[in-house]
């Protein structure tokens, strides 16, 4: 069984969860029995069951203050058991998405059933020859399940960078409408949407940041 599954059952081992938690908890000074866990000691709990990143990063401590708020659910300052293990079992994005292939679904198709004898009850009574027998029939469609989910992903990344690509491309597009020859009007318009509007006019001439005097017709 390779390191990522061992880590799996250990974080979905409530027994486990509390041995990790008195490792690096102290006592409570208020309360001697109650054992508490420190801020300072949250990365490194929860690197013990391989959650984050092998080697604690700036990025991780910059981090660290808005995940111990969101996880110290009554505001006392510090984790108790219960929030510790709520830490650890949350589900990662990656775990959201295996729930999407529904692999559940794939796995009780698997199970034998038995004529007049409820489907629970025979799960209940299945043999290590049956589970064998099982676990060779959903390889093959596992397989099938889980490559058709990576496909869709990829697919929607793809989509998401090209997506990304034309919006960048528009930030350096001109929303101005292009100077084109015509009348002065034309002309004025153009200036004004590629300048800005602190221009005013005096006939054919233009001045920047300063208003014209004169007393002939003048366009903000």
């Amino acid at each position: 069984m390779c390191a990522q599954l061992v880590q799996g059952f250990r974080r979905r081992d409530s027994i486990e969860i509390a041995r990790v938690f008195k490792v690096h908890a102290d006592c409570d000074r208020d309360d001697p029995r109650t054992l508490h866990l420190p801020k300072d000691r949250l990365l490194v709990a929860l690197k013990d069951f391989g959650i984050g990143s092998k080697d604690i990063t700036e990025e991780d401590l910059e981090n660290l203050e808005f995940h111990f708020k969101r996880l110290d659910q009554n505001g006392d300052g510090k984790l108790d058991l219960n929030e510790f293990k709520h830490a650890v079992q949350s589900p990662s994005h990656l775990e959201e998405w295996v729930r999407t292939l529904n692999i559940h679904q794939l796995v009780a198709d698997a199970i034998p059933r038995k004529d007049g004898e409820d489907s629970i009850f025979s799960a209940s009574n299945l043999s290590r020859q049956e589970i064998s027998d099982i676990c060779a029939e959903v390889v093959e469609s596992l397989h099938k399940i889980i490559s058709e989910g990576a496909d869709k992903l990829r697919q929607s990344f793809k989509a998401m960078d090209a997506r990304d690509a034309n919006n960048l491309a528009d930030k350096f597009q001109s929303k101005a409408p292009k100077l084109n020859c015509g009348n002065m009007e034309d002309f004025r318009c153009g200036v004004m949407a590629h300048i800005g509007r602190h221009i005013f006019f005096c006939g054919p001439i233009f001045f920047l940041l300063k208003p014209c005097t004169c007393a002939c017709d003048r366009q903000p």
